[in-house]
């Protein structure tokens, strides 16, 4: 899959400007692995519905998993990778 590459304000994917059509994906509730996303069938279910409607990018808020990578390219969806960083993990704590 191609990345992404900046042209001043805009995103170009190859040769054509790229307009997010966005999603949100998470933040999951960790599995007994302690991984905050969903089976890889549950994913590959969810980006298919994604791409059909129309999605193009999926923004997660934890670092994705490489399964979600493969997974979400399968669709042709683009992935902006989240990270958390500690001055907002508190909220956590509740």
């Amino acid at each position: 899959m191609t990345r992404l590459a900046i042209d001043g304000k805009f995103l170009r994917l190859d040769d054509e400007r790229f307009l997010v059509s966005g999603a949100s994906y998470g933040t999951f509730a960790p599995d007994a692995d302690g991984l905050q996303f969903p089976s890889l069938d549950r994913m590959a279910s969810d980006f298919a519905a994604m791409a059909t409607a129309g999605i193009n990018t999926v923004r997660t808020y934890t670092p994705p998993t490489e399964s979600l990578l493969d997974a979400a390219a399968s669709q042709g969806l683009q992935v902006m990778a989240g990270l958390s960083w500690p001055q907002h993990l508190p909220f956590l704590d509740d």
